[in-house]
């Protein structure tokens, strides 16, 4: 990754440059961590609904910033994502003209399912059993009738014509690097990464009279079909518009690969992140175990110091004690006292035991060089 450095100026106008989730795209940070760092320097942020206004407007609401006296000399660091995508309409065209041509039987004959792939009678059996009933609920998505990472909502009507657009996406997809094994079990899986792909039938308000006389609405089917790619988050929707989904199906699987690719490479860049910190952090580890030991040796040896100092004195004290003469009556008293002293004194001698024994009690850390950490006391 290649970092940047960014006086607070600059990093300013980069965050009005741009939402805070497209520069999280761009750079190793959070959109929470970008506003923690203008949070901790004082720096504003574009207000909910910014970048929906037009540009006349945001010169308006873009708030000035004014640097603080402590943070004048601030450089901030950011790493640069590099995730070297190729994005645009240039590469999906190009896709889409390739497939046209290298796989054009496939794009003619599978409107009556030819040679259809293993999964297709599963799910003709699967949505066939409903007996024409028409799969919706309020909860959308997250109710639909489930088979394997593929999900449906959808009326018997229309299952031909989802039939045919799996069989025909399903063998373009596999010749572009899909897994054969897991697209016959519904799972669209492109080398690192999976998505739910969900096909339903697009619905519109019906407003009615009810029993009651009172005018209502309910939702109805419009005849639409939609395919939906996800995987953690919505990636992309097709749809009929001005012509049919199966009109465009070289285009729609041009548009599915050139994601899956995408996503590939944001994920596998997300876990190198992810071992990069994941050794960081146990290197950290190891360094604050290092830094701890560290501290506990140096708190023995001013331990140590303090105690062959007092020791000294002591000594000193001891010595003068015995030079100095005493009465007939006491000089006996005096050399029981010298000898509990002596003893005494001696107990608080670090080096009682020899140099050598001493320096053994002590074992040398060294903190692990990529890291170049300062020891603390």
């Amino acid at each position: 990754m290649e970092k940047i450095e960014l006086t607070l100026l600059e990093f300013y106008n980069l965050v009005w440059s741009k939402p805070f989730l497209s520069l999280s795209k761009e750079y190793n940070i959070s959109d929470n961590g970008l506003r923690k760092k203008c949070k901790k320097y004082g720096i504003p942020v574009p207000q909910n609904g910014y970048w929906a206004t037009t540009d006349a407007r945001r010169k308006t609401l873009k708030k000035a910033f004014k640097c603080a006296k402590e943070y004048k000399n601030e450089i901030i660091y950011l790493e640069c994502r590099n995730l070297d995508i190729e994005s645009g309409s240039n590469k999906i065209n190009l896709l889409k003209d390739e497939i046209e041509v290298k796989y054009k039987t496939i794009l003619d004959n599978e409107g009556i399912l030819i040679k259809s792939i293993p999964i297709i009678p599963l799910i003709r059996s699967a949505l066939g059993s409903k007996n024409g009933d028409f799969f919706y609920s309020s909860a959308d998505l997250h109710h639909p009738v489930f088979f394997g990472d593929l999900k449906f909502h959808i009326g018997t009507i229309k299952i031909s014509r989802i039939l045919v657009v799996i069989n025909t996406l399903f063998k373009i997809l596999v010749k572009y690097g899909f897994d054969e094994i897991a697209l016959t079990k519904g799972n669209l899986r492109y080398k690192e990464v999976s998505f739910t792909m969900v096909f339903r039938e697009k619905l519109s308000i019906n407003k009615f009279i009810n029993e009651y006389g009172r005018s209502s609405q309910k939702l109805v089917p419009n005849g639409n079909l939609e395919i939906i790619m996800l995987n953690y988050r919505h990636l992309k929707s097709f749809s009929d518009a001005k012509t049919d989904i199966e009109s465009r199906l070289s285009e729609i699987a041009a548009k599915i690969i050139t994601i899956a690719e995408d996503e590939n490479k944001r994920h596998l860049i997300n876990e190198k992140e992810k071992l990069e910190r994941k050794k960081r952090d146990s290197y950290n580890e190891i360094r604050d175990k290092i830094i701890e030991e560290d501290k506990k040796y140096f708190k023995m040896f001013v331990h140590d110091y303090d105690s062959w100092q007092k020791m000294t004195k002591l000594n000193e004290f001891i010595e003068t004690i015995e030079n100095t003469k005493v009465s007939t009556s006491i000089e006996n008293h005096k050399q029981e006292w010298l000898e509990w002293a002596r003893e005494k004194a001696k107990e608080m001698d670090p080096l009682r035991l020899g140099v050598e024994n001493y320096l053994n009690r002590f074992e040398i850390l060294e903190i692990p060089e990529m890291y170049n950490v300062e020891r603390h006391s």
